[in-house]
Parts: C-alpha cells; structure tokens; sequence
C-alpha cells in the first residue's frame, strides 16, 4: 500500500515537473517571437520612413536650404536630403512677365525626381507665377500637386528685412506645400494649410502648424503617417 501511493506522488510530481518545463519553454518562445515581432515592426517602420528631396533651383544660399531641411525633418520627422543645385528649365520662363511658371516646374520635378525620393521640393529666390481664376498669369509664393510628388517655392514674394520672420515665413510655405502633396486641401482653419491667396499678412498671422482637423485628414489617408502624426502631437 506504502508502495503505491510512493508510486503515484512520484508520478504526479514527475508530471508537475515535466508541466514546468514545457511551460518555461513556451514562455521563452512567446517572449522569442515578441521580441522578433518588436525588431520587425521597427524595421517596418524604418523601411517604411517617407524620403524628400530639396532640389535648389538657381538657387546656392546653403544656410536657407538647410533650415528647410531641418523644419521638414523637425515637423514630418521625413529623411531629408539636399541635392545639388540645378538651373530653373528654360522652358518654365514666361516671357511676357519676366518669371517662371510654377506648374510646369512641378511637372518638371515630378519627372526630374530620384527613385529613392517619394517627394521633391523645388526652392528658388526667382518669381512664380500660374494661372488663377481669371488671371492667365498670377504671381504665387508656392505651388503643389494634390496630391502628388513635388512642389516649388520662391521667397520672391517672402522677402523682408527681418531674418527671422523671413525663415518662418518660407519654413510654413514650404510645410505648407509639402501638406498638399500629401493629400491635404486649402483649410479655413487657423492653421498653415489656409490658403495665403498671395497675401503676406495672412502667412504671417498662421501658426507654423497644422489644425487638428488637417491632422486627422493626413491620418486618414495615408496610414503610414500615422507614425509621423504621433511624433507631431508629442
């Protein structure tokens, strides 16, 4: 009697051991595939991180063109690179009014764009121009497809003398433009993406940031921005 039961505590503690240790190994491979679960999203993420390029158009002034850079990066949190400069094409200039015309330079970027680039920004110190309602040839600060792969912007109609309201008034055409490229509409908002309609003082009153409601627009249609919109409200 004193056998048996010996015998069956040895088999029920035999089988609480061998529980343990498929438990421990469960454990381990849950915590293995996590972790590889966790290396994949990050990797995902990276691979998935949206590239832009700054293409200067007759354009040198590098301390400009890096404070571009650095908004881009700061706010869309985007890889940003600097290209070489390279002259307006001959063909955007429009006679008539002595300036280039925005829309065919964005036809032209569109094309002229690196593979490794999903977007492309033109800058330029020259006037653009497009045509506008009524008028055949209208003066702009900035010009974008909606969305689409590039854009241009001048500080033609930027300049001040005052630097630095000069940076903030190209930092917000820029982010501006590169909001239409993502899909995002003129807003009626207090908010960068209102429509400037060539008015300086309606750049200067706008905050250097999207409303919330532009912010929600972006997350919808592109959920690989989602990621880019939780860094923005941080």
């Amino acid at each position: 009697m004193k056998n048996e039961k010996s015998n069956h505590y040895h088999k029920v503690l035999l089988l609480l051991l061998l529980s343990n240790f498929f438990l421990s190994i469960a454990c381990k491979q849950s915590t293995k595939n996590l972790r590889q679960d966790i290396a994949n999203e990050v990797k995902q993420s990276s691979k998935d991180t949206i590239s832009i390029a700054i293409q200067p158009l007759t354009f040198s002034d590098t301390s400009t063109l890096n404070w571009i850079k650095q908004n881009i990066e700061n706010y869309y949190h985007f890889n940003v690179s600097i290209l070489p400069e390279i002259a307006i094409p001959k063909h955007a200039f429009y006679k008539p009014r002595n300036r280039y015309r925005a829309d065919t330079i964005i036809r032209f970027l569109k094309n002229y764009k690196p593979n490794q680039f999903q977007y492309i920004v033109g800058f330029t110190d020259k006037d653009i121009s497009t045509t506008k309602e009524k008028f055949p040839d209208f003066g702009i600060m900035g010009l974008g497809f909606v969305p689409g792969p590039s854009c241009v912007v001048s500080t033609f109609r930027l300049k001040t003398t005052d630097k630095k309201l000069l940076k903030e008034r190209i930092a917000k055409v820029v982010l501006h433009e590169i909001g239409h490229n993502l899909g995002l509409p003129h807003c009626k908002n207090h908010c960068f993406m209102h429509a400037a309609d060539a008015s300086i003082k309606q750049v200067d009153s706008e905050p250097l940031d999207m409303c919330d409601d532009c912010k929600m627009r972006l997350k919808k249609r592109n959920g690989i921005l989602n990621e880019i919109l939780y860094k923005m409200k941080k």
